[in-house]
């Protein structure tokens, strides 16, 4: 009988250990750099947080910017002001009181200061269970209200895809992971290696139930395309969230070159698709904007566009002037006036636009020496 006690109480002991060790409060360590994205109605800012342990829990300081590139905004903390191309571009610099508890982190603002422009912006409050994959994702709130939602994620949590689970050379629509309310339709070329960084092209349809823009050209190119399924003419809160949750989904199922990243769509699409642009300075590599011209501020000069309008579209105007804007800019830009009306216009006119941004963004050739 002694003997059964004490084997009892070694194994008590034992599980007791074992619950402990596997208890992530007092396992986690949240300590390194945590990259981001919060999505606030029509706002899609990023972060970089540095975290570090702080007595029984953990803090945080970091950036919060949109419209600049991460470059920008580092230079930004140095005392370099940048000059961004969107008037209204962010930089902000924050402090964080980090809590971790059972599998709950919640990153609280605690300070936040302007480094551009001296606009007003409150601490931003994260809450949301943690990942095997250290993630954290949920709706942010500025500790009164909600204000969207974000993502966080533990540097190098992406660097390496998850295991492929989707059928190649086949549209397939799919829920976007650690966000399941929104999803997208996405086409995977034949030629996809996971060793290597693939471009990817998101696209906006007005009416919602977007589609890859081109599965032909997704096999020519080798990029993957997909199709925004909740995004569509409305408040802007969704249209960003369903961009946002699939950019990140994408970036967890798929390597994707976040170098080469393009958008496109027709006539709210479109203005959907430019204002991305302006959204994401060094990560779009390029636009296709079918039916309509403007978004919410211009893209940067760098991201070249195609156009495309019908002859009897009646938002022909406003592609041509915008066009002509475009050119006299010095920004690299083509124009396909095709004979149809308000509409996606021909697949060929896709085609080309594709092969335009390809052609736009591919690795300068070197002229052979002279023997």
């Amino acid at each position: 009988m002694k003997q059964t006690a004490l084997w009892i109480a070694i194994l008590a002991s034992t599980f007791a250990m074992a619950a402990q060790a596997a208890d992530p409060a007092k396992t986690v360590d949240l300590s390194g750099i945590w990259r981001g994205s919060h999505t606030s109605d029509r706002v899609g800012y990023q972060h970089f947080i540095r975290v570090q342990k702080s007595g029984a829990g953990f803090s945080g300081q970091g950036l919060s910017w949109f419209a600049l590139t991460e470059e920008q905004a580092q230079g930004a903390t140095r005392g370099q002001r940048p000059v961004p191309d969107y008037p209204g571009a962010l930089c902000v610099s924050q402090q964080f009181a980090i809590k971790v508890d059972g599998d709950t982190v919640t990153f609280t603002g605690v300070s936040a200061q302007s480094l551009l422009n001296g606009a007003k912006y409150s601490p931003d409050v994260f809450s949301g269970k943690l990942s095997t994959a250290n993630v954290i994702a949920g709706d942010a709130s500025d500790g009164k209200k909600a204000t969207g939602i974000f993502r966080l994620w533990k540097d190098g949590a992406l660097a390496k895809p998850l295991p492929l689970d989707l059928e190649k050379g086949k549209t397939q629509n799919v829920p976007c992971v650690d966000g399941g309310n929104y999803h997208y339709s996405v086409y995977i070329p034949k030629s996809y290696d996971p060793e290597k960084a693939t471009p990817v092209l998101i696209n906006f349809n007005p009416g919602g139930n977007g589609e890859p823009l081109s599965t032909k050209m997704a096999e020519e190119t080798g990029w993957i395309m997909a199709g925004l399924t909740e995004a569509k003419n409305g408040p802007w809160g969704p249209i960003m969230e369903n961009r946002d949750a699939a950019l990140f989904d994408l970036r967890r199922r798929f390597n994707i070159d976040m170098k080469h990243v393009y958008f496109s769509g027709h006539s709210g699409g479109a203005r959907s698709a430019a204002s991305s642009g302006v959204t994401y300075p060094g990560i779009c590599a390029g636009l296709i904007l079918i039916g309509a011209a403007n978004g919410n501020g211009t893209p940067p000069k760098d991201q070249p566009i195609f156009y495309i309008a019908g002859q009897t579209d009646m938002n022909k105007g406003e592609v041509e002037s915008t066009y002509d804007k475009a050119l006299k800019s010095g920004r690299k830009c083509k124009l396909i006036i095709h004979p149809g009306g308000h509409d996606w216009g021909r697949p060929e006119d896709h085609e080309a636009a594709i092969r335009f941004l390809a052609e736009m963004n591919a690795p300068a050739k070197t002229a052979d020496k002279k023997k």
